[in-house]
């Protein structure tokens, strides 16, 4: 369900606490996911409406309001991240395709990563996995991480390695959590 949310984008003033209103969407949609630029002058956020999940950019002064993603209205974007190039890492359900124990179940799909354009063009598939790639961030050596949940495991429940590769999408592999049986899941 896509409207069912109320929330909102918002300030907070650290001396003091108040609270200001940044965005607030439309409706009962949700809008969150943030992720700040480098240079502190903008952030991407993921926003829903009533077809899917969209990647939108704003100044941190609440002007300059965009959307960034254009896919079809059946193909859900969230979780962007900028990428130092000035491209954007995100995640989509775009390949249609779900773990075994969903058996295909409609809107169960499985989340690739990918990377596009700070436009919205030149969108590329990174990752090619049964399982969820999700929650990408870059790392001060420019690689990217991101969750996984590894349903390759015997532990499918608990297994949610923390995973690296680089911008490209080459170089995939667990740093940490892989092969774990403590009774977690790391997520962002």
């Amino acid at each position: 369900q896509r409207e069912v949310y109320n929330n909102e984008i918002g300030i907070i003033e650290p001396a003091t606490g108040k609270y200001t209103t940044l965005y607030k969407p439309e409706g009962k949609r949700f809008v969150g996911q943030i992720n700040l630029h480098w240079n502190a002058e903008k952030f991407l956020f993921t926003q829903s409406d009533e077809t899917n999940w969209k990647i939108f950019e704003m100044n941190v002064d609440g002007t300059g309001l965009r959307q960034i993603s254009q896919t079809p209205d059946d193909v859900d974007c969230f979780t962007p991240c900028y990428l130092p190039d000035g491209r954007i890492i995100f995640t989509s359900n775009a390949p249609y395709q779900s773990v075994p124990c969903w058996h295909g179940t409609q809107q169960k799909f499985v989340a690739n990563l990918y990377v596009m354009d700070a436009d919205g063009s030149n969108i590329r598939r990174l990752t090619f996995d049964q399982d969820h790639d999700f929650h990408p961030f870059v790392r001060h050596n420019g690689q990217v991480v991101y969750s996984r949940w590894d349903y390759t495991g015997i532990n499918r429940i608990f297994l949610r390695p923390v995973m690296s590769m680089n911008p490209d999408g080459t170089s995939q592999k667990a740093i940490y959590g892989s092969n774990s049986w403590f009774p977690n899941g790391l997520y962002y």
